[in-house]
């Protein structure tokens, strides 16, 4: 199960076209 957070983070990213502010998938491309 995913947390929240994470599909949060995720769909922030498509959002933003995955403008990650967060650097959480920093090692996850």
């Amino acid at each position: 199960m995913l947390d929240e957070n994470l599909l949060g983070s995720v769909f922030l990213c498509l959002t933003k076209k995955c403008g990650f502010q967060k650097g959480q998938f920093s090692g996850k491309n």
